[in-house]
């Protein structure tokens, strides 16, 4: 089971700092899109993410055999970086 904070709903209370302050600010980020065998759904994915705000760039990669053999085929996702890289 996940943990909670003890002080989630009473913002500025939290000494963990982990699921009771959701951020609101847009960050600058570099998003990688990773796909198994479906670059057409990657590539949708990624078409969608470019010029949204705070996405400085985004690249495109074929994700390698062991996370394929844990995930599947059809498996495609979203990666972000924030900050300058």
């Amino acid at each position: 089971m996940a943990r909670r904070c003890r002080s989630a709903g009473r913002p500025g209370r939290c000494a963990s700092r982990w699921r009771c302050r959701p951020s609101t600010a847009v960050h600058p980020s570099y998003v990688t899109v990773g796909h198994g065998d479906v670059a057409v759904a990657a590539d949708a994915l990624a078409d969608a993410l470019v010029g949204k705000p705070g996405v400085l760039g985004v690249d495109r990669y074929i994700i390698g055999p062991v996370v394929g053999a844990h995930t599947g085929p059809g498996t495609f996702g979203a990666n972000y970086l924030t900050g300058a890289a």
